[in-house]
């Protein structure tokens, strides 16, 4: 008689350790909750880089695809702020 009951108490531990770690546990129905949450804010994150992604390739595709060799050194210059030794700069007012 008496091994019947410890047989009991074991599958009630048993079911008890389960049950506390399918609730707590870490991939436990709580868990589940946070994690499908993060999903959708990633999800949203997601869209509004594609979003993002198709403006951006829409403003490239309107650009001209061959590119002015003279521009190319201007704005450059402009960027870096420096000129060629050979070239004079000419300023107006102050």
């Amino acid at each position: 008689m008496q091994a019947h009951w410890g047989l009991s108490f074991f599958f009630l531990g048993m079911s008890m350790y389960f049950s506390y770690f399918s609730m707590y546990g870490g991939r436990g129905c709580l868990i589940w909750k946070e994690k499908r949450a993060l999903l959708i804010h990633q999800r949203e994150k997601v869209k509004f880089l594609e979003k993002k992604k198709e403006g951006l390739e829409r403003k490239i595709s309107l650009f001209d695809q061959e590119i002015d060799s003279d521009l190319l050194e201007q704005m450059g210059w402009q960027i870096l702020g420096m000129i060629p030794k050979n070239y004079y700069l000419v300023t107006y007012g102050r």
